[in-house]
């Protein structure tokens, strides 16, 4: 995955370096992820668009997962 942007928290008192929390979010298009233009007909383009949302699936979930961590550490 492509980082679509990086920022750095300032969580704690000082502009200390163990008070930062650093943030990336990736690039998280259809396209980016695979599911640009699924195409569903026939058997095997079927098999392939399941395959590539679950793939789509375990991206989103991985990063819902990261901003949970970071919302947590704020």
């Amino acid at each position: 995955m492509t980082i679509y942007c990086s920022r750095t928290f300032q969580i704690g008192a000082d502009n200390d370096i163990n008070n930062q929390l650093d943030f990336n979010l990736v690039d998280a298009t259809t396209e980016t992820i695979g599911i640009h233009r699924t195409n569903v007909v026939d058997l095997d383009n079927i098999r392939n668009a399941i395959t590539a949302l679950d793939h789509a699936v375990d991206i989103t979930n991985n990063e819902g997962s990261q901003l949970g961590l970071v919302q947590d550490k704020l």
